[in-house]
C-alpha cells in the first residue's frame, strides 16, 4: 500500500453456485457476466417505458435528485429510449440522468435476480459522475446492464473512521465528503484506519452489497444499472437500525477536537431530535467529568 493511499483489497468473484453461501457472509461479492444477452439497450421495452429524467445544467454542479429540486429544477418525462439518445447526443455540457427513479416491472421483472427481490430502483448516467460515499440499511442486488461502474466499498465497522456528515448541498445524512482517491491523511488522519474493497462492474455482471456498507461510484462512460432489495425480516431490518445506532455512538468517542462530529447530526435519522440532544448533552458531562479527573490524576503525579 502506497503512504498516500486507502488500504485496498479487490471484491471476492465468485461463480453463481456459491451465492447461497456467500450470502450467509454478509460481504460484498461479484458474479461476473451474470446477465448474458438479456435486456441491452435496443431492447423495445426501453421505448415504451418513461422515466423522471434529470436535466444538468452546465454551470450546476449538483447531480442528485434532492439537489435539483432544492435548486428549483423540474424532473422532465420522457422514455428511457429517448434519455439514451439525449445521452448519445450531449452537447454543451447539458447533461441527463436518472438518479434511483423506481424501476418499471416491465423491465426490473426481466432481469434473472438470484433471489426474491421488491423495490427495484434504476440508475442512467452518462459519464464523468461520481456519487459519494454513502450508505443505505438495505441489501441489494445491482445488475450492470450497460457500461461500467467502479465501486469503493467499505465495511460498517469502518464507520467512525468515514467522517460521516450531514451533506447540506443534497440534504442527505451518513456521507463521506472526503477524497477517498487521494485521501488527505493530515486533515483526516483515521481514514488510515480504514480498507477499501474495490471492484469494477461491467455489463453483465451482478454486484451484491450487504446493508450499511459504504459505497462511493464513479462512472466513466454512459451507464444503466438497477438495483433491487432482498426481503428482510422485521429482526433484520432492527438489526440493522440498532447496529447503526451502535455504530453512531461510537463514532462519537472516536472523534476528538477538529475531527468532533454533534452526536446529533449523527443519531437525529434514527431517534427523535431531542432524544438525541439529552443523549450529546449527557455524554458532553461525562467527557467533561472523564477530563477533570484525568487532570486532577496528572497534579496529583506532580505533586508527589
Amino acid at each position: 500500500m502506497s503512504p498516500d493511499q486507502l488500504r485496498r483489497k479487490p471484491v471476492e468473484e465468485i461463480q453463481p453456485h456459491e451465492i447461497d453461501s456467500f450470502l450467509k457472509r454478509r460481504k460484498p461479492f461479484v458474479v461476473r457476466g451474470w446477465l448474458e444477452d438479456r435486456l441491452k439497450q435496443d431492447d423495445p421495452v426501453w421505448g415504451k417505458t418513461k422515466a423522471r429524467v434529470i436535466v444538468i445544467p452546465p454551470e450546476s454542479k449538483g447531480v442528485t435528485s434532492v439537489a435539483q429540486r432544492a435548486a428549483g429544477k423540474e424532473l422532465v418525462e420522457m422514455t428511457y429510449r429517448e434519455v439514451f439518445d439525449k445521452i448519445a447526443g450531449e452537447r454543451q455540457g447539458v447533461r441527463y440522468y436518472v438518479f434511483g427513479d423506481y424501476s418499471p416491472k416491465e423491465i426490473w421483472k426481466a432481469l434473472p435476480w438470484p433471489k426474491p427481490v421488491h423495490g427495484s430502483t434504476i440508475y442512467v448516467t452518462s459519464g464523468d459522475t461520481l456519487s459519494k460515499a454513502h450508505f443505505d440499511l438495505w441489501n441489494v442486488f445491482l445488475i450492470q446492464v450497460e457500461g461500467k461502474k467502479s465501486w469503493k466499498l467499505f465495511s460498517p465497522s469502518d464507520y467512525p473512521f468515514m467522517y460521516p456528515v450531514h451533506n447540506s448541498v443534497t440534504g442527505e445524512v451518513r456521507r463521506c465528503l472526503a477524497d477517498l482517491d487521494t485521501p488527505d491523511f493530515q486533515t483526516y488522519p483515521l481514514l488510515k484506519r480504514v480498507t477499501c474493497h474495490h471492484v469494477t462492474a461491467g455489463a453483465g455482471d451482478l454486484l451484491y452489497m450487504p446493508p450499511r456498507w459504504w459505497h462511493e461510484v464513479r462512472t466513466e462512460s454512459f451507464s444503466v444499472t438497477l438495483n433491487a432489495s432482498l426481503f428482510q425480516t422485521r429482526g433484520e431490518s432492527a438489526r440493522e437500525i440498532f447496529s447503526y445506532f451502535g455504530n453512531s455512538l461510537r463514532a462519537r468517542f472516536v472523534y476528538r477536537s477538529s475531527h468532533h462530529i454533534p452526536l446529533l447530526t449523527l443519531l437525529t435519522p434514527v431517534i427523535p431530535p431531542r432524544l438525541a440532544a439529552r443523549v450529546e448533552t449527557t455524554l458532553d458531562r461525562f467527557n467533561d467529568w472523564r477530563a477533570h479527573r484525568r487532570t486532577m490524576k496528572v497534579q496529583d503525579r506532580t505533586l508527589l
